[in-house]
Parts: C-alpha cells; structure tokens; sequence
C-alpha cells in the first residue's frame, strides 16, 4: 500500500485526512510528483532527509496519521495563507508504531500571487525503539507559471539521532507552450555537516516532452561533483512515462 486515506471537508478553513499519505513537508515532496517535476529525480535534499524515514530508505516520504489542513483569505482558485498540522505514527509506510512517541508536522504557506507560493515547514519526531531524535525544517519559495516561467529555491536541514544534514537547491526553467519544459538545476547535499568529504554537488540541464496527457519523456544531463575524493562523474539519464 502507498497511499490510503480519507478526507473530511467541511470548510475551506478547515478539512481532515487521516490515512497513510504523503506528509506535508518542504515544497518539492509532496508538491512536485514524478508527473509534473522538471528532473527525473528529486533533489538529494528531499531524498534523503523527507523521502527517507531516520535511515531507512524506500519510505518516499509517506507516513500514517492525520493532518489537518485550509486556507483564509480566498482568491478566485487559491487562498493567500495556507496551513498544515499533523500527527503521525513516525515509523515509515506499512508499519506499525515501534514506541509510545507521536511525531508532529506543520507547514505554512504563503500565496500572494497565483504563482508563487513562499513556505516554511518543520517536522520533530521519535524513531526506532530507542527513541532517536529526528528533527527537520525547510524553507523556500516556488514560482511556476503554466506555459511560462519557473524559479524554485529550497534549503532542507534536519538532526537524524545528533547528526546534522543540510542541502540547498536551486531551480530556473520554462514552459515552452503546453508540450516542452526546459531546466537548469543546482543541488547541494551534505550528509554531515561536520563531514566536508560527506558533501556533494549536482549541475543538471535538462527537457521534458509531454506529446499527450499521459504519456512524457525526459532527458537530463548530470555533471556530479564529490567532496570524498572519489572521481567526479558525467551521465545522461532519460525517462518515459506512461499511463494506460
């Protein structure tokens, strides 16, 4: 199972999700989907320190709990504030609770134009029998203008048992009409910050083609750069996606 929940809304204001989803952290996670992101694959920010649970990999971000969410002060299609506040089991997909210890998520976001959305999030929690400490916050902005331009920014920092992360990444692209993007990405990740040989950087370039509603190719160019004395490397990656 990935994603099982039910929704309860009563009001734009205020509306309930309770289920296994997808938590409400940082912009890129649960915004961006394999559907609509520019690369093929999210930053290493997000990776690694919202779609991973402490160090478990292939948790993709998800938990069980329940969150509540709205929006005041509405405009034709969105709402200027916008918030999330939720409590969560902190264990990963498909698994039950491992301790008596709850975790919790907020998230606020700002909309003052359509487009562009500026948000802030933190997430503290409990994992594992021992209780080690798992903390994160985030911040950052995202302007994407359908057939138009794109520029999104977001710093991801986080204490996974006492050992302090943090990544930076910045995006700049286009919506060529309705059909074609094209991107430049910088992204940044170091696994330890007291660990200059745990950083590293990738420069991507990269286009999407999308021909039909459900079907789109991708082809990015990543130059990848090691603090850790290993080789620097080159690769070409291309993706298609399809739904029938």
């Amino acid at each position: 199972v990935v994603d099982v929940f039910m929704r309860f809304k009563p009001w734009k204001q205020f509306n309930i999700q309770i289920g296994q989803f997808k938590h409400p952290f940082s912009i890129e996670s649960p915004t961006y989907l394999p559907k609509n992101i520019e690369a093929i694959n999210n930053s290493m920010g997000a990776v690694n320190l919202v779609q991973k649970y402490g160090l478990t990999d292939g948790q993709t971000g998800r938990q069980i709990g329940i969150n509540l969410y709205g929006g005041f002060i509405q405009k034709e299609g969105y709402s200027i504030i916008n918030y999330d506040l939720g409590v969560y089991n902190g264990n990963g997909i498909n698994k039950k609770d491992d301790n008596n210890a709850k975790d919790i998520s907020g998230r606020l976001t700002i909309m003052p134009i359509k487009d562009l959305k500026i948000s802030a999030s933190y997430y503290w929690g409990k994992y594992g029998k021992n209780k080690a400490r798992y903390e994160r916050y985030a911040g950052g902005f995202a302007y994407d203008k359908p057939e138009g331009l794109i520029i999104r920014s977001e710093y991801i920092g986080g204490n996974t048992a006492g050992q302090y992360s943090h990544s930076a990444y910045a995006v700049v692209g286009y919506h060529i009409g309705p059909k074609w993007t094209a991107f430049w990405q910088y992204d940044f990740y170091q696994a330890d910050v007291k660990d200059e040989q745990s950083q590293k950087t990738n420069l991507v370039i990269g286009a999407a083609w999308q021909p039909l509603k459900y079907l789109r190719a991708q082809v990015n160019y990543y130059n990848t750069q090691n603090y850790n004395f290993t080789k620097n490397s080159n690769h070409v990656a291309v993706l298609v996606t399809g739904i029938f």
